[in-house]
């Protein structure tokens, strides 16, 4: 499965039906974009039928019967790593597509400064989010319209932050076992924890934990599902490979827009194209380092905001990797770290990713850890 078909993202604002009034005295929220999202927030609502029931029944697919019962023992896990699942996938939903929510994330043709939308409650984030297809176009041809460039991408989950309880929906459960696992350890951990205005460190943190949760999950199922637990490991070394791509493509991007000498925005435009071009060719080459096959697919055309949609679930990976090791690759103790410094993490003035670099004091070595880095 490619990332951008794994990957579940939290159009919070997008979702919260209770907005809605406050949103019509807020200047730039459209009252027709937060009514729509409540209706169709309010169809899946209406769909929930409780899981507990499903695994009683004998017209449950059996193949469903499986996965809801393992996300009813991932839910119970989280509690275990300390995590606040609340009343979140206790609850199945069928929707009636493949793709719940279409999302749009926008950037200048010349500048890797992300487009962000300002919602009430979370902040400003670098996306958002659309049941409908249609209306996700119509917004990223307006921004394209300006000479921004654009990336709509399907997603198949959400989370509401805990404005409502999230049901596990249908087009979450064709996933593999390890794939659900972490979707749902991800969605939880929004629930547990989010830092406003601070969506890639959210997003990125969420990534590290899907996975490190799934590992440790596997490790204690009854038999250890030891082949998944490593394959945990896996995705997350690849998660690094991949964010130290990104990284690269987007430091030559930096020092083409930030260069004095640089000439026209038409100049740029065509520097940036060859950029884009040679990365793609290197890609072919980085991409044999992968355990998986989740980024094979990831950069087929790349503009600035595909790729700064990209970092937002990839920036600095190895920070949390740091965090876990030093925390004796526990990660509750991981995670009750996160909590005791979350007035850290949210101070304005202090990059939450250098917070946790700072946390991270005990020395890393391969001996002692679980999450290998990659070579």
């Amino acid at each position: 499965m490619g990332a951008k078909q794994a990957r579940t993202c939290s159009v919070t604002s997008t979702l919260i039906a209770g907005a809605v009034a406050l949103c019509l005295f807020v200047t730039g929220c459209s009252p027709g974009y937060y009514i729509r999202a409540g209706i169709e927030q309010a169809r899946i609502l209406s769909r929930r039928e409780p899981i507990e029931n499903l695994l009683k029944s004998t017209q449950t697919d059996p193949d469903l019967r499986a996965k809801l019962q393992m996300v009813t023992d991932v839910r119970e896990f989280s509690k275990t790593l300390g995590m606040t699942p609340d009343g979140s996938y206790t609850q199945y939903a069928s929707v009636d597509r493949d793709v719940l929510v279409w999302v749009l994330s926008a950037a200048p043709a010349t500048s890797l400064k992300q487009y962000e939308w300002y919602f009430p409650f979370v902040g400003s984030v670098p996306y958002k989010g659309f049941f409908l297809k249609h209306q996700a176009e119509r917004d990223a041809l307006r921004l394209e319209d300006r000479g921004l460039d654009t990336y709509l991408r399907g997603s198949p989950a959400y989370s509401t932050l805990g404005w409502f309880d999230d049901p596990l929906l249908s087009t979450v459960t064709k996933y593999d076992q390890l794939s659900l696992a972490m979707v749902v350890f991800h969605e939880i951990l929004h629930t547990s924890l989010w830092i406003n205005s601070r969506v890639s460190f959210n997003e990125t943190l969420a990534s590290f934990v899907g996975a490190a949760a799934a590992g440790e999950f596997f490790d204690q199922t009854q038999p250890p599902d030891l082949q998944l637990s490593k394959l945990s490991i896996d995705v997350w070394q690849d998660a690094i490979v991949y964010a130290n791509f990104l990284q690269e493509v987007y430091s030559r991007l930096d020092n083409l827009y930030n260069s004095r000498d640089t000439g026209s925005e038409s100049v740029l435009i065509e520097e940036k194209a060859v950029i884009f071009s040679e990365a793609a060719k290197r890609w072919l080459e980085t991409k044999n380092q992968l355990k998986t096959n989740r980024y094979v697919d990831a950069f087929d055309g790349l503009n600035n905001a595909s790729l700064l949609a990209e970092k937002v679930y990839h920036e600095r990976p190895e920070v949390f990797w740091h965090l876990y090791n030093s925390n004796g690759n526990s990660l509750k103790r991981f995670l009750d770290v996160l909590v005791k410094n979350k007035a850290k993490l949210e101070d304005t003035q202090t990059d939450p990713f250098d917070v946790i670099e700072d946390l991270a004091l005990i020395p890393i070595t391969n001996e002692n850890s679980r999450f290998l880095k990659p070579s």
